[in-house]
């Protein structure tokens, strides 16, 4: 095998242990990326964009998910956050408060995300709402 083909083999493999480890709570499309950690009576909502990518607050980040689990939230989904100025600061921390742990459920994430200065185009995340688990000890620090 190739040495290009092993590397590529690997590279796949190494996403698909990542995805296994991460299910549900991370997601990355382009070079946009974004966590969910839910506490006790939140969940924060982590966006990263790697170096060249920037995530547009003019068009803001909704969030949405079905009846069931959006009644588990305090506030009333479909909820944009949207920030001064053109793009938001990187990284960038969102605190969704809960009033019981919609745990299992999906949440719908959607932003502009905008590559190299060209023109923004929307990204959805969908990503499954993690337990709160024991080591948990507040929301965690994005970055």
């Amino acid at each position: 095998m190739k040495a290009w083909a092993m590397f590529i083999s690997a590279y796949v493999a190494w996403g698909l242990m990542s995805a296994v480890a991460c299910a549900g709570s991370r997601s990355e499309k382009g070079g946009i990326s974004v966590s969910l950690h839910a506490t006790k009576d939140q969940l924060t909502v982590c966006v990263g964009a790697r170096e060249g990518w920037k995530v547009s607050s003019e068009y803001g980040v909704q969030f949405n998910a079905d009846r069931q689990a959006a009644r588990a939230f305090s506030d009333k989904l479909p909820y944009t956050y949207r920030g001064e100025g053109t793009y938001f600061q990187i990284p960038l921390r969102i605190d969704l408060k809960t009033n019981r742990a919609p745990r299992g459920r999906i949440l719908n994430v959607d932003l502009g995300a905008c590559a190299f200065d060209a023109q923004c185009q929307p990204l959805v995340f969908e990503l499954e709402i993690p337990g709160i688990s024991a080591e948990t000890s507040g929301a965690p620090a994005c970055s």
